[in-house]
């Protein structure tokens, strides 16, 4: 059984972040220019180990929601930015612990999926499932 603390490892943030994203149409999670050196030891590592890095390294990620820019912006109109930072990455946990207590168990027995992910990073987000 895996702990709370593995999430917040490289190893463990990166594996969290590319089951929540893979095959999930409604996150899209940018880089700040400014940040890109807090990844510098990932450089020709894949996105999920650049992202960790950046959050275990104090770094914000950006996100916005595919969702929202499909669907309820107007012509010239920039969609929500939202954050992520390590800070998050222990929220969602912490409420998936809470509120979604079979999905925090299929996450440290390892038997994560897709859906598993999707509700971990919604929480970590949003701070509550909005797609349900």
């Amino acid at each position: 059984m895996l702990t709370q603390s593995h999430f917040l490892s490289q190893e463990g943030l990166s594996d969290l972040l590319s089951v929540a994203t893979f095959g999930n149409f409604w996150p899209v999670i940018k880089i700040k220019r400014s940040e890109y050196h807090l990844a510098e030891e990932y450089k020709n590592e894949c996105i999920e180990d650049k992202w960790a890095a950046i959050l275990i390294n104090g770094g914000t990620l950006v996100v916005y929601d595919e969702y929202e820019t499909d669907s309820e912006l107007n012509d010239g109109e920039e969609p929500t930015k939202h954050y992520l930072t390590l800070k998050d990455v222990r929220k969602g946990l912490r409420l998936m612990k809470k509120e979604y207590p079979h999905h925090y168990a299929d996450l440290v027995e390892e038997n994560d999926d897709a859906i598993t992910g999707d509700i971990w990073l919604q929480l970590a987000v949003f701070g509550e499932v909005i797609y349900g």
